[in-house]
């Protein structure tokens, strides 16, 4: 998609996405940033504040009044930001197939993880003071077992960058000793894995150097699952591959070709 200009009328006074701190003057620029920031939104997106936007500054009397009806109608945000995209014609049909499967895609991430990608972008947009509470917010969180292992590392070196802009140096300070912390527990589970897939047993007492008791059973479990899902993954693989319609054989075989170059150690 190329440039798209703004063909409706400009407001006056912006409408500020308070959630990043941001000024939009026009229903074109607010399906953009609904099309390209979906993980950005609450439930409470479409507020009477935006509505009275839409109907006062904009003169989008009839877009207002429809986004009511389907609000009090019980709609999901989903089905809000839908039935928002098409009223307003900005992007083609396709595009907004293309945003419907966003969506769904969208329901299978981890609350924080969504949570997580608009913190980043309102930190590495230098918008400080809306990404800390976002932050703290995934930590005080229970933790999510179904995220990357260096997940909350990120989060915590994140979180004392954030902090260190705004010249909170103690809380970096803090912020940065658990991603120290959150480091080594990545680290563990890489000499974990790497131990587990290991033939031979013969250093069987390596592993008490480095774990606890209490990780070593985090640990087990967590490989458990894994082994678990990798092994669900591969006969959905195979289904497929047995599947005498499947037209894509020879490109997997390329690809796989391909990567076996990797693993020639010359």
């Amino acid at each position: 998609m190329g440039y798209l200009l703004c063909m409706g009328k400009l407001a006056i006074q912006p409408y500020i996405l308070s959630e990043i701190g941001l000024g939009i003057y026009s229903v074109e620029e607010l399906c953009y940033y609904i099309y390209h920031n979906p993980s950005f939104l609450q439930d409470d997106f479409f507020s009477d504040s935006l509505l009275l936007f839409l109907e006062k500054e904009l003169d989008l009397v009839e877009l207002s009044k429809g986004l009511l009806v389907v609000k009090k109608s019980g709609y999901s945000l989903e089905e809000q930001l839908i039935y928002f995209l098409k009223e307003v014609h900005y992007y083609s049909e396709e595009e907004i197939k293309n945003f419907i499967k966003k969506l769904e895609q969208l329901k299978k991430t981890p609350l924080v993880i969504r949570l997580s990608q608009k913190a980043d972008w309102l930190r590495e947009n230098e918008k400080y003071a809306h990404s800390i509470p976002i932050y703290e917010s995934i930590i005080e969180k229970k933790k999510e077992t179904n995220v990357p292992i260096d997940f909350y590392y990120n989060i915590w070196e994140h979180l004392g960058d954030c902090y260190l802009h705004v010249m909170l140096y103690e809380k970096a300070y803090d912020c940065y000793v658990q991603a120290y912390h959150n480091a080594l527990k990545r680290l563990k589970w890489k000499i974990y894995v790497a131990k587990a897939m290991c033939k031979n047993t013969q250093n069987s007492d390596f592993s008490k150097e480095i774990f606890t008791e209490e990780e070593l059973l985090e640990m087990d479990k967590e490989y458990s699952n894994e082994r678990k899902n990798a092994e669900l993954y591969g006969k959905r693989i195979t289904e497929h591959w047995n599947d005498e319609g499947c037209d894509w054989k020879k490109e997997v075989e390329k690809y796989l070709k391909d990567k076996k170059k990797n693993y020639v150690l010359s």
